[in-house]
């Protein structure tokens, strides 16, 4: 089954819902839905930009180092310097500021993140690069996350799971 995601060529996209957000995560298998890391991984990206994915962040006040000036952008709050601007692995290429604005490509950019560039397997995901995981934020979301993921369960004919 296929899910069908809203469209990110309207003039004015309504926010993803969390079920969207979580069909994003869990595409292509970035992360099983029979998890609990997408549930806290789309409660990270609830509390970075509400499900928005043209949002700009805060512009980040840091003068004398590299990343002054540069702005957070998109469903994942992806930073402009550290994502478009330099590379942020080795060997990993920096993408354009637009595509910070398309959940697809965020996401596989996330992913790039999530696991350091391939180099995490297993279950140790790197969720310390966005600021409401470190500062324990993304727990006020985690409700909406888990309903997101029922509801994408059901909608993919998946039944409960260890969620239900």
């Amino acid at each position: 089954m296929t899910y069908t995601f809203p469209s990110i060529q309207d003039d004015r996209p309504q926010p993803w819902r969390p079920e969207d957000l979580t069909a994003l995560v869990c595409q292509n298998q970035f992360m099983s839905p029979d998890d609990w890391r997408p549930v806290t991984f789309v409660a990270v990206l609830l509390g970075e930009s509400g499900g928005n994915t043209l949002i700009n962040g805060k512009t980040i006040w840091k003068p004398g180092h590299p990343s002054h000036l540069s702005v957070d952008g998109g469903v994942a709050q992806l930073n402009s310097y550290y994502n478009c601007e330099t590379e942020s692995f080795p060997g990993v290429v920096p993408m354009a500021d637009v595509d910070r604005f398309d959940p697809f490509k965020s996401m596989d950019r996330s992913w790039i993140l999530l696991t350091e560039n391939g180099t995490r397997k297993a279950w140790s995901y790197q969720m310390q690069w966005w600021h409401v995981y470190t500062s324990g934020a993304y727990e006020k979301h985690t409700s909406a996350a888990l309903a997101g993921m029922s509801s994408y369960r059901a909608t993919m004919g998946m039944g409960p799971g260890p969620f239900g």
